[in-house]
């Protein structure tokens, strides 16, 4: 799903967001078939503030500026190009259905059952516990951190960009992060944006313990990175959905089994 839209849906679902970035986010869902036609200066005039309000609501949603959430938010999105965008729309039921084995074969090929057991484990003793990832991966983080708290595990997560990086550079040595990242790039420099750029200079400071959800394996390389858990391998195909909606299944039932024999044993 495109990132954006998903961002701009949450926050007309959460009524406590009543506010301008409410008002914002409504008038441009209102309005989606108009926008690509339309400048920072007329985007302004039908949100009933000034260019510059719309300028830090871009940023609030994490992007560059105008130009980019507006490139963004026009993107066609339909279900072929979110889950398989290298399959034509024709005739694909077959290939859709093989290439989504192959990726969850792939995925028991590689996923070490003994980092899912050290994982729960941490999820467990550790204090503070977030969930991060961006677009669709923050989807799939605000599902963990709903289904672990069907057992008492309370976690955090954040929608915005910036209040992910936040919490990163600012985490304690009590703090457990896991970032779900299929491709790795959630901890690439961003290029285009210095004041998210400076904050993830930050980051190399944290005291948390991160482990990242990935098909990278490069990302065990990286020195803000404690550990990594292998969903498979990247390729062009992007399949990942079944293989991260597996893992977090996987997690909340060892989970489940975990606080279940610490309680009888």
């Amino acid at each position: 799903m495109n990132h954006i839209l998903e961002i701009l849906l949450s926050i007309i679902n959460d009524p406590s967001q009543k506010g301008i970035n409410y008002d914002i986010a409504k008038t441009i869902l209102n309005n989606l078939d108009k926008i690509d036609d339309l400048g920072i200066n007329e985007l302004a005039e039908l949100c009933f503030v000034s260019s510059a309000t719309i300028s830090r609501f871009c940023r609030f949603l994490g992007c560059n500026g105008f130009a980019d959430f507006k490139e963004i938010i026009t993107t066609p999105i339909t279900f072929t190009n979110r889950t398989t965008p290298f399959i034509n729309a024709i005739d694909n039921e077959k290939y859709l259905l093989s290439s989504i084995i192959n990726e969850l074969n792939c995925l028991i090929n590689h996923i070490d059952q003994s980092k899912i057991d050290s994982l729960i484990k941490d999820i467990h003793l550790y204090k503070k516990v977030a969930i991060l990832g961006r677009g669709n991966s923050g989807q799939f983080a605000k599902q963990l951190q709903y289904n672990l708290a069907f057992y008492k595990k309370i976690t955090y997560t954040f929608i915005n960009l910036y209040d992910q990086i936040d919490y990163i550079a600012n985490a304690d040595s009590d703090t457990l992060i896991i970032v779900i990242s299929v491709s790795g790039n959630y901890f690439s420099p961003y290029r285009f944006d210095d004041s998210l750029r400076f904050k993830q200079e930050r980051t190399k400071d944290t005291k948390a313990k991160i482990i990242c959800i990935t098909k990278n394996p490069k990302v065990k390389n990286l020195s803000i990175v404690d550990d990594i858990v292998r969903i498979g391998t990247l390729t062009k195909e992007n399949y990942y959905n079944y293989s991260v909606q597996y893992l977090i299944d996987l997690i909340c039932l060892k989970y489940s089994n975990y606080i279940n024999n610490l309680l009888n044993g």
